[in-house]
């Protein structure tokens, strides 16, 4: 489903991920927003793992919806200069966009039958 060349950079930076999480938890803080009915419907969710998001935020921030203090997802503009400046690095005349690993993405899960 996902290029082999990917795997292991992807378990190692899950692997630190969830050390973080750990982190994160013992101070109160491994929690993340779920939808009103998603909250509802899974009450624990939002302090267990695989809710977590896998590209958080370098810092904790208010949520401005409940007021607690929290990770976030990584700022989508962080990603687009990884990107810019991978592609900068490769040599490549026009860099790739984000949206364009969502279509490569989708077009593996539905090739894959998923």
């Amino acid at each position: 489903m996902l290029p082999s060349s990917v795997v292991t950079g992807l378990q190692t930076h899950l692997e630190q991920r969830r050390t973080l999480f750990e982190d994160d938890k013992r101070i109160g803080k491994a929690n993340v927003f779920l939808p009103d009915a998603l909250a509802t419907k899974y009450p624990n969710a939002a302090t267990e793992w695989c809710w977590q998001y896998i590209f958080p935020s370098g810092r904790y921030s208010i949520d401005p919806r409940s007021g607690m203090e929290r990770r976030h997802h990584i700022d989508e503009k962080l990603l687009q200069r990884a990107m810019k400046k991978s592609g900068a690095s490769r040599g490549a005349c026009q860099t790739g966009h984000a949206a364009y690993f969502a279509a490569f993405f989708c077009d593996a899960f539905a090739g894959s039958g998923l």
